[in-house]
């Protein structure tokens, strides 16, 4: 009896070290995996710091972008209702110089081809003024859509700099050089309609319409 008791001793302790031995392993492992996650929660944190500083700055450098827009779309307002009025002028005095050539007919002489001379000369500057208009409202529209674009970024939600990066991503609705993009697409559908109204006064408006494709960038 006295053999069959230290055997089973033996065998108690025995068991009782590998009891012991496999809770260290596994308090080890415990204390392993805690130390992996704290240390990918302190990342993370230093990342959604980063990520949120970041966001600050675009919201701020949007917010400036839109108040800077907001100026240049005013500015384009107040030449759009000069050249409308100015080519509303120009047409009533085009209109003033044919009915009273009309009316003199052949009593003028030779002062009938000067004034039809004039009379072409007022078409041309004319539609140098219509070509204008047409490219400032071009201008003031393309502005408009793209200021309505960069408000609705500026609105929504930030977004979790923890989600996946392609997510993230696809949520910008402008990048930059958007608005001369957009502005240089609409130009080019536009151009036939433009180019249509015929070659007379192409020379005339040629300065305005450089310097309009110029300011479209700025």
């Amino acid at each position: 009896h006295q053999q069959e008791l230290a055997v089973a001793r033996g065998e108690l302790q025995a068991a009782l070290e590998e009891g012991e031995a496999q809770s260290q392993r596994a308090t080890e492992r415990l204390q392993g995996a805690l130390g992996e996650h704290q240390a990918e929660l302190s990342r993370l944190c230093v990342a959604h710091g980063a990520e949120v500083g970041s966001l600050r700055q675009q919201a701020l450098q949007l917010e400036q972008e839109l108040e800077a827009r907001g100026r240049e779309r005013q500015s384009l307002q107040e030449q759009l209702s000069t050249a409308q009025a100015e080519l509303a002028s120009q047409q009533a005095l085009l209109q003033q110089l044919r009915t009273y050539v009309g009316e003199q007919g052949s009593g003028l002489g030779p002062e009938r081809q000067h004034l039809l001379g004039q009379v072409q000369r007022l078409e041309g500057e004319r539609d140098a003024l219509r070509t204008t208009a047409e490219l400032l409202q071009l201008r003031l529209a393309s502005l408009s859509d793209i200021l309505a674009l960069q408000e609705l970024e500026l609105t929504r939600k930030p977004c979790d700099p923890l989600q996946p990066e392609r997510p993230r991503k696809s949520r910008s609705l402008l990048r930059p050089l958007g608005r001369e993009k957009v502005f240089a697409l609409m130009v080019q559908l536009r151009s036939p309609e433009l180019g249509a109204s015929g070659g007379r006064h192409q020379t005339c408006s040629r300065g305005k319409v450089s310097g309009l494709l110029e300011g479209s960038g700025s």
